[in-house]
């Protein structure tokens, strides 16, 4: 039993360690400043991935959004790019851990806003 002791005790500060939840946040405004796209992830521990909603807003008006998994260790400027071609259209970029890419684009017309992810 005291062998086991020491395995356990490091077994349990493994476990803590892993359980603490994880955020983050970002956003990007259109070149006219009226549209806001906004990213929010969190995940339960460093281990699992982060569950990410992402929202276009004009003004405080939200215009639409999207709920998905992304499977890295941070949610930042380093693995989510935004790239605005106008006012109109942007196009949003995640990259997993493993390199993998979703692309995500927001465009607007007169008389509507699309929201969506781009297939292959």
């Amino acid at each position: 039993m005291k062998k086991l002791t020491p395995l356990l005790i490091v077994a349990l500060i493994f476990t803590a360690c892993g359980r603490k939840p994880v955020t983050g946040s970002l956003s990007s405004t259109s070149p006219d400043g009226k549209t806001t796209i906004s990213v929010d992830g969190k995940k339960a521990s460093s281990l699992d991935p982060f569950t990410v909603t992402l929202e276009a807003k004009s003004g405080k008006e939200s215009m639409g959004s999207l709920q998905f998994e992304i499977t890295a260790s941070t949610l930042d400027a380093s693995n989510v790019k935004f790239d605005w071609s106008d006012a109109n259209n942007c196009i949003i970029t995640f990259t997993h851990s493993d390199g993998e890419k979703r692309v995500f684009r927001y465009y607007a017309t007169t008389s509507s806003v699309i929201l969506r992810e781009e297939t292959k």
